[in-house]
């Protein structure tokens, strides 16, 4: 149902369709929110095209509920809000699709194969799709999530990098930030990688060189800095316009060279990375949580510095420091006492009579 001039909302009466395996509403004049019950009413659906529309709110995280989704695409919209933590089994894992499916996929091939011919008109983009690309082997075995040209905001969020056996990720032309997930080298058979027009920082992980499988990479306009990754293998192929408008960047095939001296000359002061770990700026938040001014820190050590000097080189101020613990010692002593004594004769005087 692509291309046509369907407007306001997609109605609640295609809930009923239980059944169904791909649905294609892209390039209307759709408005208002994606129906959170695509995620919880179409169980098995795996291919969700609702690109080309006026969507303006956030992405449902019901959508992580679909089980069977091998391709999402919901680019040039106006969503907002963080891209949900999904984890889409069919992505992450190469189980191969069930006799049913593959019939079903059998005789819808001609619609995915109509949709990959708009997507990507050009042969330069995805390897192998276009060359058989009205094979059913290609319908199983595409992956794919685009979510660019959108207003969504946060960071790319790490669970992305479970999906091991995903082949294009498009999440180029939003308003990301953050830095790239260090772990994003176990998406070994990704293909094509946009991150493009985005406001990310920091310097590209060293685990990307395990993306052996990489043909199209662009990251160009962000704020990435640092020493770009060894122009070897599949990284040789990449040239200045995978990388342009990125100041920071330094190091072949850019016009801009590393100092020899120092790792990274123009990273930005203000990104670590710590490739250990998953959650890095986690444990970066924790210690600057956990950590104390060294103003604090200085105060308090002339304190304690000034008070004893004071008392050890003085004579008349040691007496009269001596004398105050002692007078507040007599004060405690009989503060107790006097308690002690008022609350021995109270309690006394509530005994009943013998």
């Amino acid at each position: 149902m692509y291309n046509n001039n369907f407007s306001g909302h997609i109605p609640d009466t295609l809930r009923n369709c239980h059944f169904l395996t791909f649905l294609d509403l892209g390039s209307n004049q759709l408005t208002g929110s994606i129906q959170s019950w695509i995620g919880t009413e179409m169980m098995i659906l795996e291919t969700l095209i609702l690109s080309r529309n006026s969507f303006d709110e956030s992405i449902p995280t019901t959508l992580c509920q679909l089980k069977s989704l091998r391709l999402l695409d919901l680019s040039e919209n106006q969503l907002k809000g963080e891209i949900p933590r999904c984890v889409f089994p069919a992505m992450a894992t190469d189980e191969s699709v069930n006799e049913k499916s593959y019939m079903i996929f059998h005789t819808i091939k001609e619609s995915l194969s109509i949709y990959l011919n708009r997507k990507y008109p050009f042969r330069v983009r995805l390897k192998r799709y276009d060359v058989s690309i009205q094979s059913s082997f290609v319908i199983e075995y595409l992956r794919m999530i685009d979510l660019s040209s959108n207003s969504l905001t946060q960071g790319i969020p790490v669970e992305i990098t479970k999906l091991v056996h995903l082949h294009s990720l498009n999440l180029s032309g939003n308003q990301l930030v953050g830095s790239i997930p260090s772990n994003i080298g176990e998406l070994e058979n990704l293909e094509v990688l946009d991150l493009s027009r985005n406001q990310l920082s920091c310097g590209l992980p060293t685990t990307m060189v395990n993306m052996v499988s990489l043909e199209v990479l662009d990251l160009s306009y962000n704020t990435l800095s640092g020493k770009l990754l060894p122009w070897e293998e599949q990284f040789a192929t990449f040239g200045n316009e995978s990388y342009v408008g990125n100041p920071l960047l330094c190091g072949y095939p850019l016009a801009q060279k590393c100092q020899e001296n120092r790792n990274s000359s123009l990273e930005d002061t203000h990104c670590r990375h710590k490739e250990e770990n998953g959650n890095d700026s986690n444990h970066e938040d924790t210690r600057k949580g956990l950590s104390i001014n060294p103003f604090y820190i200085t105060m308090i050590a002339g304190f304690f510095t000034g008070f004893w000097g004071s008392i050890l080189l003085f004579a008349s101020w040691r007496h009269a420091y001596f004398r105050f613990l002692n007078n507040m010692e007599d004060r405690i002593y009989v503060t107790v006492i006097v308690t002690y004594n008022k609350l021995q004769r109270k309690f006394r005087t509530q005994l009943p009579p013998q």
